[in-house]
């Protein structure tokens, strides 16, 4: 799988809109969240350069797992259909997905 990524980057179209894929998730505070959301990447080889979790307290007084993933190498329709799978976990509320790319960091 990794060829394939590194097929993607090396296009002339994909180099120049590469960027980082983000993705906030906000679930219950299930145990089974976190590998339920890592197996979907590890799934397809992809292991994500960047991994949050936080719990917090609810405004019902509940715990909230908040959840942020970065991973390089994947196109939007990628970033799509990996949200769409996400919301699709039982304990989670909500997914956000942004995109990070080189130039907002200057």
């Amino acid at each position: 799988m990794s060829a394939k990524l590194s097929t993607r980057l090396d296009s002339p179209s994909a180099a120049n809109d590469s960027f980082t894929a983000c993705f906030s998730l906000q679930a219950e505070a299930e145990a089974s969240v976190l590998p339920r959301v890592l197996a979907l990447f590890a799934k397809r080889g992809l292991v994500p350069h960047r991994v949050h979790s936080q719990l917090q307290e609810s405004g019902k007084g509940n715990q909230e797992l908040h959840l942020d993933l970065q991973l390089e190498g994947l196109d939007r329709e990628d970033v799509r259909y990996y949200a769409e799978l996400m919301r699709n976990i039982v304990p989670v509320d909500k997914v956000l997905t942004f995109e990070k790319h080189l130039s907002d960091l200057r």
